[in-house]
């Protein structure tokens, strides 16, 4: 602490000395902004309580406290930068406070102990299942009920696209405020949050879709009710038929091959035919139906050949 006050110390006399008048009574313009020194101060502050020894960065007491007060430094930054009149100055000590932020909380998360990285992966504001599926996923469309009791808001399930390829989606979700977290029952769910898990788990099985699972759970919700719904029958039910679902994870990278093989063939296609694309993919289609085929079997026949015939004209399909 003492260290960050006479280093602001001298950080203001310098830039007191800058402010001053020139020879001809003009005030310099690189005085700065008040608003970007109370930043700076409580940036100094934080990288005091760094201590170094022989050039090496010592653990700090508290990661996750830095880490906590790096988070409320970086949103009076970006109140600030959402100021409007700001000068070139000023937008470069902003830029230069946002690089600080960044190399600080570098330093202090590679420095955290085993423990220390326990209490980030705890952290009440970490991403939930829901932040992860806004961020990653597209057309995310959601599956309530287990078609027995009710909806368990502490399990939520759909179906989504990944990179295109559609998925199904099943993940336990908290929540930070008060109501929420009530709503959510705090992430625990009760035995119609497994059963409805598993029925969609059936629906993945059923259309070969790949299922991606967030598990961030205090574990099976224990109160009486539950109990009485079969929660211990629910969990191991969910454990028997997840052990005999057909593999649908394997299939994403299959579907991914097979993609990679039509859009080929379908180059070909509108290479030596001049189809467009959509009349490529409606011949690979009608092909498919005729021979009683995949499509992946019909596009790498056309592509084997492709490869065979180096490149020259394909032959004319019915």
């Amino acid at each position: 602490m003492r260290r960050a006050k006479i280093k602001r110390a001298e950080k203001s006399d310098s830039r007191a000395g800058a402010g001053a008048k020139n020879g001809s009574g003009d005030v310099l313009k690189n005085v700065e902004h008040p608003a970007v020194a109370g930043a700076d101060f409580m940036l100094s502050i934080v990288e005091a309580h760094q201590p170094r020894k022989n050039g090496n960065l010592i653990e700090m007491d508290s990661g996750l406290k830095a880490q906590q007060e790096l988070e409320k430094i970086e949103e009076q930054i970006t109140r600030l930068q959402a100021l409007e009149g700001q000068n070139a100055e000023t937008v470069r000590q902003i830029q230069q406070l946002h690089e600080r932020v960044n190399g600080l909380r570098r330093e202090i998360s590679s420095h955290l102990n085993a423990w220390e990285r326990t209490e980030l992966a705890r952290h009440p504001q970490r991403p939930y299942t829901l932040d992860y599926i806004e961020r990653i996923f597209t057309d995310w469309s959601e599956i309530h009920g287990d078609r027995g009791f009710r909806d368990d808001p502490a399990i939520v399930c759909g179906m989504a696209r990944f990179h295109g390829e559609e998925v199904i989606i099943v993940g336990q979700q908290k929540a930070r405020d008060a109501k929420q977290r009530v709503y959510r029952n705090f992430g625990m769910p009760h035995p119609e949050g497994y059963r409805k898990a598993l029925r969609v788990m059936k629906i993945a099985e059923k259309f070969k879709r790949p299922i991606l699972t967030f598990v961030d759970t205090d574990g099976a919700y224990p109160g009486l009710h539950a109990e009485e719904r079969g929660q211990g029958e629910a969990i191991a039910r969910n454990l028997l038929e997840m052990a005999r679902l057909e593999d649908a994870n394997s299939n994403l990278s299959e579907q991914l091959q097979t993609r990679k093989v039509v859009e080929r063939a379908k180059g070909i296609l509108q290479r030596d035919l001049g189809l467009s694309e959509e009349q490529a993919y409606l011949t690979l289609q009608r092909q498919s139906r005729q021979k009683r085929k995949a499509m992946k079997e019909i596009a790498e026949a056309i592509v084997l050949s492709d490869e065979v015939r180096g490149n020259s004209p394909a032959p004319k399909l019915t």
